[in-house]
């Protein structure tokens, strides 16, 4: 037995669990229940009375398991006032029974042909087994108006099955009025169910070979349906959807705008240069960096001055992990001879990318195109693209007469402007905001 108990304990811990007494309506339907037959497994000392000649044994507790093989049938009558019910819950608690009694023989060391009848020749009976069964019982709670009224606590050593709940003037008892106690410890009749009914979470060692058990902690996830994107400038809070356990992120700060260009005399011309892309950096967040929510920064577009450089992009930010700055607006143009020939440098990329989290890659941006004077002609730089795939959508290049063209992408820069003889001043175009993308894997709930 003690053998037994310690196995069943190393399985299941401690804490009493029963499995089976189901309750059910009685068949025809009464205002009586019907529980099946179950087993209970509970906390008890070893012997907590002396069996035949063997002594009690209280200091040493084992669980063991108590069996009821057959049903039974409880009463749950009517509450005597109009307007109320009751609630009665049924409870359980294990037992142990001593039977058999047997008027046993001991040995008579005077007369060993003649045995005693019971210790001593006292001629009693002596019970010769003691099993653990289950007691089943109904306890009902206070009568009380319909809808307040409560279900009562399991008595000392007694734990909780089920609650019937019967009204004022009913006269059968249905399975709608049958519910499982909260916290009632029913565990299934196999293995496979025990884990939702035990209070530690299970655990599995770290699966190094094919089909090994692998919790869902370490189970990598699937893609959970659509990304979630913040295009818009400014701040915001990504919250992880249920169940996420990673998310691979893609982001890009603000990209820099086009260089303006001064007014220009009868004989002079002014070409600006194109704004930077913003920087890119993609990575890996962990649930646990992710927390419940992170804030979100997405970097603002460089804007365009008449007559000065472009404004620079803003940084992109994801909380404290990642910082990604913006792209530098392109230069303005200075007055020069329409005869002569001069170079206006593009706008440079920001600094490359810092994250403290896994990264998988991560680029300072693009350029800006050079401004370009000529005795041929002009021609103004153009944004630097975008650093996502394909590295497209900088505003393009203008010819004499124009202002910039504004990028036509996330992330990519504004062209510069380009201006002819007698000019006024132009603006540069304004370059694109930046973006973060957030595809989360896991497993949905």
């Amino acid at each position: 037995m003690i053998g037994m108990a310690k196995l069943a304990s190393a399985l299941i811990g401690t804490n009493t669990y029963v499995s089976g007494f189901a309750v059910t309506p009685t068949g025809p339907a009464s205002m009586q229940v019907v529980y099946a037959p179950g087993e209970i497994y509970s906390l008890s000392t070893i012997d907590a009375l002396a069996f035949s000649t063997l002594p009690a044994d209280t200091t040493h507790s084992i669980l063991k398991q108590g069996i009821l093989l057959d049903g039974g049938t409880l009463s749950c009558p009517a509450p005597g006032t109009t307007g109320q019910s009751i609630n009665y819950l049924v409870q359980a608690t294990y037992q142990d029974v001593d039977s058999s009694p047997v008027l046993l023989p001991y040995y008579n060391s005077a007369k060993p042909a003649m045995p005693f009848s019971g210790i001593g020749n006292n001629g009693l009976t002596q019970n010769t087994v003691r099993k653990g069964t289950v007691v089943v019982s109904v306890k009902a709670g206070a009568s009380a108006v319909t809808g307040s009224q409560t279900t009562p606590s399991p008595d000392a050593g007694y734990v909780g099955l089920y609650v019937v709940t019967v009204a004022f003037g009913q006269t059968t008892i249905t399975a709608g009025n049958i519910t499982t106690a909260p916290s009632a410890p029913i565990i299934n009749s196999t293995l496979h169910g025990l884990s939702p009914v035990f209070t530690v979470s299970p655990t599995l060692p770290n699966a190094t070979q094919s089909q090994q058990a692998l919790t869902l902690g370490r189970s990598l996830g699937r893609l959970m349906g659509s990304p979630q994107t913040f295009f818009s400038a400014g701040s915001a809070t990504y919250t992880p959807s249920p169940g996420t356990i990673f998310a691979i992120v893609h982001a890009c700060s603000g990209a820099g705008a086009g260089g303006g260009t001064v007014a220009t005399a009868a004989s002079q011309v002014a070409v600006g240069s194109g704004g930077a892309s913003g920087s890119y950096w993609s990575g890996v967040l962990t649930a646990a960096q992710i927390g419940s929510s992170l804030a979100i920064t997405v970097g603002s577009a460089g804007t365009a001055v008449s007559g000065a450089s472009g404004n620079n992009g803003s940084a992109t930010s994801i909380g404290a992990l990642v910082s990604i700055p913006g792209g530098q607006g392109g230069l303005a143009g200075g007055a020069v001879s329409n005869t002569a020939t001069a170079v206006n440098g593009g706008g440079q990329p920001g600094a490359a990318p810092t994250s403290t989290a896994q990264t998988l890659t991560q680029s300072g941006g693009a350029s800006g195109g050079y401004g370009i004077a000529t005795p041929s002609g002009v021609l103004s730089g153009y944004g630097g693209g975008s650093p996502t795939t394909g590295g497209a959508g900088g505003g393009r290049a203008v010819g004499t007469g124009n202002a910039g063209a504004p990028s036509t992408s996330p992330g990519s820069g504004g062209s510069g402007a380009c201006a002819g003889a007698s000019s006024a001043a132009l603006a540069g175009g304004a370059g694109g905001a930046g973006f973060v993308i957030i595809y989360e894997y896991g497993n949905p709930q």
